[in-house]
């Protein structure tokens, strides 16, 4: 299955421990037989309103990951626990078969990594 996995942490993080997110989202989806298709940061970004606990924004970390359904309970559960992690949801795309489609019609305004579609040549 494809799932998308976005990832709001705490603003104040520094370059190495966003990294400890990549690291921990492919260590799950090789654990269940799968890959990461599609990996962006986004920033920091503010929030339109704080949090009830004070925050003003977060940390965005968006993923397209191929692996089985095992994976989803893994990532529920590291992120759950983790302190740093303020919000993350997970949601089915589609089939493995439809995997070329759904990355190229990846596309995102916040994207710095990805300028248009991940496979446009142009």
């Amino acid at each position: 299955m494809i799932y998308e996995l976005a990832i709001v942490a705490r603003h104040d993080l520094n370059d190495k421990e966003v990294a400890t997110y990549s690291s921990m989202v492919m260590e799950v989806a090789k654990a269940n037989n799968g890959d990461i298709l599609v990996e962006d940061n986004w920033g920091s970004m503010q929030f339109a309103q704080n949090t009830a606990s004070g925050a003003k924004g977060g940390h965005y970390l968006y993923y397209i990951i191929k692996a089985g359904g095992g994976a989803n309970l893994e990532f529920t559960r590291r992120l759950g626990i983790n302190e740093d992690v303020m919000r993350h949801l997970i949601i089915k795309l589609g089939e493995d078969r439809d995997a070329d489609k759904i990355v190229k019609g990846y596309k995102c305004p916040f994207s710095k990594k990805y300028q248009g579609s991940v496979l446009d040549d142009t």
